[in-house]
């Protein structure tokens, strides 16, 4: 499987409860604030069949976030995930991805660590903005969960998740954190599963896609783009993005 190369300018980084990310060494940096986007995807086996798609929704949100005018102060980070959890890439720099990686990165396999992965997503957003404001930087984060199905193998709960949601906004480290749960499942007792999960997580929003198709998953790409985008654009004024419909 192909791995983004690491060319020196990434360092391993772990959280408060020993879990290890990667993202750019801080000497790296150019500018003064930056939004950090996480996607988090699953490839579990119920989305057999649609590797590729994914691995394109990829390429084509981060090629479109590179044409942002905000570019420069984006950096994006890709997790994916089955009963593990795979870091495809850590928080690089927009301008140091090249969106044909992503091909080779999803093969669809396993059951769904949902709740674990999304935990692990969101404390790495916090440590690493943590880094950064302690460095006079400033940043903020948007974080991605894609599912199509139910958790079956996670330690972590929905509860704990909005645990550490609020504990992430009272520190007030970050400007603003936002976290998104995008589903892509159309079978109702799926989407109510996955509504309640939002709910008792406290997320900040649940799009529901429908079942999983490539015209869906170009808008995707579409929707996290914009997204992060606003997210970029209201950096500094203590408030959330704009509100985006996937539809």
């Amino acid at each position: 499987m192909p791995k983004f190369a690491n060319d020196g300018t990434m360092a391993k980084v772990n959280t408060s409860s020993n879990y290890g990310f990667s993202a750019v060494k801080l000497d790296q940096l150019g500018a003064t604030e930056y939004s950090l986007a996480t996607i988090v995807v699953d490839k579990s086996s119920s989305l057999y069949g649609f590797d590729r798609d994914l691995e394109s929704m990829l390429k084509a949100a981060t090629e479109s976030c590179q044409k942002s005018p905000r570019a420069e102060n984006m950096m994006v980070r890709v997790v994916a995930f089955n009963q593990n959890e795979e870091e495809v890439h850590g928080f690089k720099l927009l301008e140091t991805i090249d969106p044909n990686d992503y091909a080779g990165t999803i093969q669809t396999s396993g059951t769904t660590l949902l709740f674990d992965t999304a935990y692990r997503a969101i404390e790495a957003s916090r440590d690493y903005g943590k880094m950064l404001v302690d460095q006079d930087y400033m940043a903020n984060a948007i974080v991605y969960i894609i599912t199509d199905g139910m958790d079956n193998e996670s330690k972590f709960s929905p509860s704990q998740i909005a645990k550490l949601v609020e504990s992430v906004r009272k520190a007030e480290v970050l400007d603003s954190i936002a976290v998104v749960l995008v589903g892509m499942n159309g079978d109702s007792s799926v989407q109510t599963y996955l509504d309640e999960f939002k709910r008792v997580a406290q997320l900040d929003e649940y799009v529901e896609m429908g079942d999983v198709t490539p015209a869906k998953l170009a808008k995707l790409a579409g929707y996290i783009s914009k997204s992060t985008s606003s997210t970029s654009q209201a950096l500094g004024t203590g408030g959330p993005s704009q509100s985006l419909s996937l539809v």
